[in-house]
């Protein structure tokens, strides 16, 4: 039994049968029981030590070759983001219940210039920590994508697989054989090898979350694979884009969530501009008009963000 591949199971054992007698066997996950004995043994990989493992983490990252790296952008956007930006998404029923389900979907939409980034920054940064925990599990996967730098679903997909390995260094081991594969054929691992070998990753940890912002600027047909490929991966899936078709029609299990620019947003963003003005910044106080000219500036800082009319279609263009 390839116990590896497979995830929770439950084997029957008669009550008088010594448990011992399974330790020859490597049964090395499930549930075993009988009578009033109760064994529960977790699904492992022998853990080496990280010079060990080393190795093979650099050549699995040379060999999926990612475009992009999806960790220094989220540093990039988190030292952008305003201290308790995004508080209301984070402790709104919605996401707490999401953060709880098992292959829960949360499908965030809002219009551009919606800090629909930032939000997805801070809903990373409050599930990394759980990566921490001693008592479950977690693994916290993400892509950003751009307009700028198009990706294929196997450059999201190879990106995910890659910061499995580098922050669960003992998992590498169950890349090896596709990459040895790969790598004795010249070929290129596809998007169903890739999205097996996630559901075996997935396997490991009792929660996988995947973030992925900007839904929308990925390629029309690229989007329609990711969309197949969420509906077959069994991790929590929270989503940032525009509101598109496919994601509210072909996206199974998912729960739709308006994410819009708040006001406590926009007001922690333009105090904290005004504290690096502190001679402006002391003439409002004085004036007492602080909360009048903060509101100015939400307004027109509302009118810069929103998006521009679409010219109107011609006949014969």
């Amino acid at each position: 039994m390839d116990v590896a591949e497979r995830g929770p199971h439950t084997v029957e054992v008669p009550a008088a049968s010594p448990l011992g007698s399974f330790v020859g066997n490597q049964l090395n996950g499930g549930v075993i029981a009988g009578g009033n004995v109760t064994q529960i043994i977790h699904n492992y990989v022998p853990q080496a030590s990280a010079e060990d493992m080393s190795p093979l983490v650099e050549g699995i990252r040379d060999w999926l070759n990612v475009k992009v790296n999806f960790r220094a952008i989220h540093n990039d956007v988190r030292q952008k983001r305003v201290g308790s930006t995004g508080d209301w998404l984070i402790n709104s029923p919605e996401y707490q219940q999401w953060k709880r389900s098992r292959g829960g979907v949360l499908c965030g939409t809002g219009i551009p210039g919606a800090g629909k980034t930032v939000l997805m920054s801070r809903v990373i940064d409050d599930l990394l920590p759980l990566e921490e925990s001693t008592d479950r599990k977690v693994c916290v996967l993400f892509a950003y994508n751009r307009y700028t730098e198009p990706l294929s679903l196997c450059d999201i997909l190879k990106g995910f697989v890659l910061q499995v390995v580098e922050r669960h260094q003992h998992l590498a081991e169950l890349v090896k054989p596709i990459k040895k594969r790969c790598t004795s054929e010249r070929t290129e691992p596809t998007s169903d090898n890739l999205i097996d070998l996630l559901l075996k990753l997935e396997g490991h940890f009792d929660f996988v979350y995947y973030g992925l912002d900007g839904m929308d600027e990925v390629q029309f047909h690229t989007r329609i694979q990711l969309v197949k490929a969420i509906n077959q991966l069994r991790g929590n899936f929270v989503i940032a884009s525009r509101r598109l078709e496919e994601l509210q029609s072909n996206l199974q299990r998912a729960v739709q969530f308006p994410l819009v620019a708040r006001n406590e947003d926009m007001t922690l963003l333009i105090e904290e501009k005004l504290m690096w003005y502190q001679g402006l910044n002391g003439i409002l106080e004085d004036a007492g008009c602080r909360e009048k000219i903060i509101g100015i500036f939400w307004r027109r800082l509302m009118e810069c963000k929103a998006p521009a009319a679409s010219p109107p279609i011609c006949a014969g263009h």
